[in-house]
């Protein structure tokens, strides 16, 4: 009984800190079946009488792999991510514990009694920490990538031998209870001060990220930007030819006329329509700058390979910030545009209806390969470093989040189509 009691605390304990700090989506219900064959394994070791907490498989007990792998069935992670996120867990709960159980000792508590008590105080502090302040955080806040994790594993595992060897150097070689007494105080000090700079120096690294993220953003906006004006003066440079030989290209019309010359005549009109028709194409115009330079920088350049439709109209002046407008468009064009150029053939089309209430946009496009959704019908990215990647949707879903919007993916038939509408 002592030994399912500990197994529970211990998963609890486990369980809370994953979903409070790591703020993982679930898996989809298919997943359920591993956890079911993780259950069965659980009580068949229990019936054959295997030591869970006793055995060891390697450096770690035999319950606490065991745990990780049900947490692997049931959170959205990879092998990797999870071998790199229990680890650290591990080692930051055993800081904890550690620390709790300097302050608890002195009570005379059984130690499994004490064990569990500690276990189950921790997982109560972290649910009141995510009632209170938790969920005010941003679900990136803790987020790392592998890498990250890899190095923060060494670092606590250092920090974590250290304080071992001090816990056991307190209760072993003081002389007396006063002096151990101080030891144990100064060991909780400084266990509960190693956690709380590690969350600290997790949440500023994460903070000068996203500002990073933030910056490389603004700097491909100011990218497209220059690229539009200078769209715009090739434009003007055509429409300012086309003044200076129309004179020209009347008085030759006319003299046409005069002859009855009706084949040349005609002729002549279709090249100089042509010439026009040039120029009208030479950009995407919307009615909205923003827009005007997010398509022409991210399309032009396909517009020659790929098939490019753009259809719709916006305002130049929308309730919506200008910087999530440019943030929207630029990772909903972006991403179709990354799409189509993988393909030696596609097409993007994208349609926008400026309503009274409602703004609507709607990106469509060929793509070669595979899309996989989460619960709520986001699609995921596909490229392995998901910390650094994934991001433009993320961003969008607080757009669409921010302005009481919608957004809405499918896949059919080799086309990805997005739409999004936003309350104007």
């Amino acid at each position: 009984m002592g030994q399912i009691v500990g197994s529970f605390c211990m998963f609890f304990e486990i369980f809370t800190f994953f979903y409070v700090f790591f703020r993982i989506d679930f898996r989809d219900k298919k997943r359920k079946v591993g956890i079911a064959i993780c259950m069965l394994v659980w009580f068949a070791g229990g019936l054959l009488k295997f030591n869970w907490r006793g055995s060891m498989l390697g450096p770690f007990p035999a319950y606490l792999l065991w745990i990780y792998f049900v947490l692997y069935f049931l959170f959205e992670v990879s092998m990797m991510e999870m071998v790199t996120l229990g680890i650290g867990e591990w080692l930051i709960l055993s800081l904890l514990e550690g620390t709790v159980y300097n302050m608890l000792e002195r009570f005379g508590l059984e130690k499994y009694v004490l064990e569990n008590t500690i276990m189950l105080l921790i997982a109560c502090g972290l649910w009141i920490f995510y009632t209170a302040i938790g969920k005010k955080f941003d679900a990136q806040t803790f987020k790392l990538s592998v890498k990250m994790w890899c190095l923060l594993d060494g670092i606590m595992l250092i920090l974590t031998a250290m304080m071992t060897f001090f816990n056991y150097v307190i209760v072993q070689e003081l002389p007396n209870s006063r002096t151990m007494a101080m030891g144990r105080a100064l060991s909780a000090i400084g266990g509960t001060v190693i956690v709380v700079l590690l969350f600290v120096m997790i949440y500023y690294y994460n903070t000068t990220h996203d500002f990073r993220i933030q910056k490389e953003l603004a700097e491909i906006q100011n990218e497209q930007q220059r690229q539009y004006f200078l769209q715009l003066l090739e434009k003007e440079e055509e429409t300012r030819k086309f003044r200076h030989d129309v004179i020209n290209d009347l008085v030759e019309m006319q003299s046409f006329c005069e002859n009855q010359n009706y084949e040349q005549m005609k002729a002549y009109l279709e090249s100089t329509l042509g010439s026009i028709q040039e120029i009208s194409k030479s950009s995407y115009d919307v009615g909205n700058d923003i827009v005007n330079t997010v398509l022409n920088y991210y399309l032009s350049p396909l517009k020659e390979k790929y098939q490019i439709e753009v259809t719709g109209y916006m305002a130049e002046k929308l309730s919506m910030e200008q910087r999530d407008l440019c943030i929207l468009f630029s990772n909903l064009i972006k991403n179709a545009a990354e799409a189509v150029s993988k393909m030696e053939t596609g097409k993007i089309c994208v349609s926008m209806e400026d309503g009274r209430d409602y703004l609507r946009v709607q990106v469509e496009n060929t793509f070669d390969g595979k899309v996989d959704f989460d619960k709520n019908g986001i699609p995921k990215t596909s490229k392995r470093d998901k910390r650094n990647h994934g991001i433009g949707i993320h961003s969008i879903r607080q757009i669409v989040k921010k302005y009481e919007g919608t957004y809405y993916a499918e896949v059919s038939g080799g086309n990805y189509q997005v739409a999004v509408c936003i309350k104007k």
